[in-house]
């Protein structure tokens, strides 16, 4: 099993590599515009060193966006080699199993993307600190620092040390839940799917949030007695681990599902 997949993953990466390599093409001029368009800005202002560390704060919030941007449409395009009949017969009838298929395009879509945009990252940045130097500008963005300023964190506030590690896991969780529901709705919507997976998981969070909020505000008391027990994130973040897995399982129960002809226009199914 494990050789055959390594063999469609081989054959995933070099039939759809132009896709791959098309999408962090984009991610790496999209970063080099703002990059040159945040220097150029700021390289009229006197104050050398405010401008600088201006222009690290204005940068890391580029770098930010962009991986927002593909974090949020990779998992969208995982199966978007299947929008026509042609390509849909193609990758269903390759000689491996319904989860193999599933796997492979899923790492495609999230393992490929995720870490092709970090080394897009990491070659932009630098690539745009040498070129700084070598026209002579005043101002550079050094990668590094960039780099220190990516990897996320959360404020713990008035929270117990034990409460901070659930509170942690909980933001991880809900980016993973997020990260599922989009995998799952780019696999419902056969056309568009970058455009109409965001905005199903955007409607679903806003629905979601108002239900929360109202719960609490309805039992403030409660929810101020559970947030001092050292339990009660821990068991918010199992039902979160519970919500992610059977979004993943709907996702792939849903992949199993896709017809060579769709009854629907913009549906896989």
């Amino acid at each position: 099993m494990i050789q055959r997949a390594t063999k469609l993953f081989k054959w995933n990466l070099l039939t759809y590599r132009k896709q791959y390599l098309g999408f962090l093409g984009l991610t790496f001029l999209a970063l080099m515009v703002g990059y040159f368009f945040l220097t150029y800005g700021f390289s009229k202002y006197e104050d050398r060193e405010w401008a600088e560390s201006l222009l690290m704060s204005n940068c890391t919030a580029v770098a930010w966006f962009v991986a927002a941007f593909v974090a949020i449409l990779a998992p969208t395009l995982t199966f978007c080699n299947m929008n026509t009949k042609e390509s849909r017969m193609t990758f269903l009838s390759l000689p491996a199993s319904n989860i193999e298929k599933f796997l492979v395009r899923y790492v495609g879509g999230t393992l490929i993307y995720y870490v092709g945009a970090l080394i897009v990252f990491i070659l932009a940045s630098t690539l745009f600190w040498g070129f700084t130097y070598l026209i002579g500008s005043n101002l550079h963005v050094n990668p590094a620092i960039v780099l220190m300023r990516l990897p996320f964190y959360t404020e713990m506030g008035e929270l117990t040390p034990i409460q901070g590690v659930e509170a942690t896991v909980m933001v991880y969780l809900i980016a993973l839940l997020i990260h599922a529901s989009l995998l799952f709705f780019g696999t419902l919507f056969r056309k568009m799917s970058w455009i109409f997976s965001p905005a199903a998981v955007l409607l679903l969070v806003l629905f979601v949030s108002y239900h929360v909020a109202t719960a609490v505000e309805t039992h403030l008391s409660l929810y101020e007695d559970l947030m001092l027990t050292d339990w009660f994130l821990g068991a918010v973040d199992v039902v979160l681990l519970l919500a992610v897995a059977l979004v993943y399982w709907l996702a792939y129960r849903l992949f199993c599902r896709i017809q060579l002809v769709p009854r629907y226009r913009f549906f896989n199914i």
